[in-house]
């Protein structure tokens, strides 16, 4: 058996093998051994019992019997008859030569059987490195099913996607009604622009404040949208700004020169392993608490008054912004590209009808046409496939509000 042979087979049939091999090995040559002692023993012994055998003598005392019996016949040619013991001589001596003959063949056979010794000692150290590499090929197996067992990386199920994206888009609407109070609405000050234009109208009467609710919730998702859904996330922390904001130009200057339509499997290659790279710094993202701040801080012209109404809202905003950040995440973290996207303001609704819906109507306060959108309430979700980057699979429509009686 060669060690290729030994390599393929199984541990325990190459172990039966080698024992058989060696048995059989032992069973020839020592069976050998054991008749040629058994054959020149018996030789050697008739020789000597023919040896020692003494001649018959007559009662005169001479060999051969008595006068009458005529003595040994002289050898042909000569009168000299044949030397007692000379044809014991010679089978003597022929008998040496085949013992010498037999023990050359026995010193031959006792090196077959060290020789095979040497065969079994070395097929059995054969036999020990195949189990140990076999018990390493075990465990690489059992490593390999675990893994298979896992998600790859980069898969991420649409289902998943969805029911995060309508817990986030649930979650805003029950923060807004928690912590808004519409007879509390009052002129923000010296606040910013994005501020003044938001709540002006409504303290101005401009438009009626049963609509505030739904232009809080969209107010509330363009803050998300811009600081977690439209921005790239990389979940670095405050002090990795400079990074984030080097990483995110990438993206941008990627996104302009079509990047990721041209080389999608490079690009989330790459995304894949930004966001790796970054889970092995340890950092505590930042992005959810800066959102947190920013939504806070724009509803404070109409925060609610009732204390229980305004820690629960708190701590739902909390959440709301933890929620939205994890949805970020998990979409930057698939292969395929998720957006979250929201149509223009006064566009035709029929002409998004097919990734926007209408949520709400107003008729009052707008100069518009029916049937225009008039804000988004909260975008929708749609999928870019990594295989067809060009085309876009709608997977929830966005909520808008459109001008009309309804």
């Amino acid at each position: 058996m060669d060690n290729e042979a030994v390599g393929r087979g199984d541990p325990m049939d190459c172990d039966r093998q080698l024992s058989d091999e060696l048995d059989q090995i032992l069973k020839t040559h020592l069976g050998q051994v054991r008749n040629i002692v058994r054959t020149e023993y018996q030789t050697i012994i008739g020789t000597l019992e023919r040896g020692t055998i003494p001649e018959q003598r007559s009662s005169t005392g001479f060999p051969g019997g008595s006068f009458d019996r005529p003595g040994p016949a002289a050898a042909p040619g000569t009168d000299q008859a044949p030397i007692p013991g000379a044809s014991l001589e010679r089978e003597v001596d022929d008998l040496k030569v085949r013992l010498a003959t037999k023990e050359s063949e026995l010193d031959q056979a006792r090196s077959q059987v060290e020789e095979a010794t040497d065969k079994q000692e070395n097929m059995e150290r054969q036999l020990f490195e195949e189990r140990y590499r076999n018990k390493e090929l075990q465990e690489q197996v059992t490593k390999l099913r675990g893994i298979l067992t896992k998600a790859p990386g980069g898969i991420i199920m649409d289902g998943d996607v969805t029911a995060k994206f309508m817990e986030v888009r649930n979650l805003a609407h029950m923060v807004v009604r928690k912590l808004y109070s519409s007879e509390r609405i009052s002129s923000p000050g010296n606040r910013n622009d994005e501020s003044r234009s938001f709540f002006e109208p409504f303290v101005l009467k401009h438009i009626p404040s049963q609509y505030f609710e739904n232009h809080f919730r969209g107010k509330v998702f363009d803050i998300l949208d811009r600081n977690l859904f439209s921005r790239p996330q990389f979940g670095l922390g405050r002090e990795d700004h400079k990074l984030e904001r080097r990483l995110t130009q990438i993206e941008q200057d990627w996104k302009n020169l079509q990047i990721a339509v041209r080389y999608p499997k490079e690009m989330a290659d790459w995304r894949l392993a930004t966001l790796k790279c970054v889970e092995l710094m340890r950092t505590k993202p930042d992005a959810p608490k800066e959102t947190f701040e920013d939504i806070w801080d724009f509803m404070l012209p109409a925060l609610t008054t009732n204390r229980g109404d305004e820690e629960r809202g708190q701590a739902s905003l909390v959440r709301l912004c933890e929620e939205a950040y994890s949805l970020a995440i998990m979409m930057r973290k698939s292969r395929d590209t998720f957006i979250v996207e929201k149509p223009p303001n006064r566009a035709l609704l029929s002409e998004w009808a097919d990734c926007a819906e209408e949520f709400a109507n107003e008729s009052i306060g707008h100069s518009a046409s029916t049937g225009d959108i008039l804000f988004c309430l909260f975008g929708g979700l749609s999928k870019i496939p990594e295989d067809h980057p060009t085309s876009k699979i709608v997977l929830e429509k966005a909520q808008v509000v459109v001008f009309g009686t309804g």
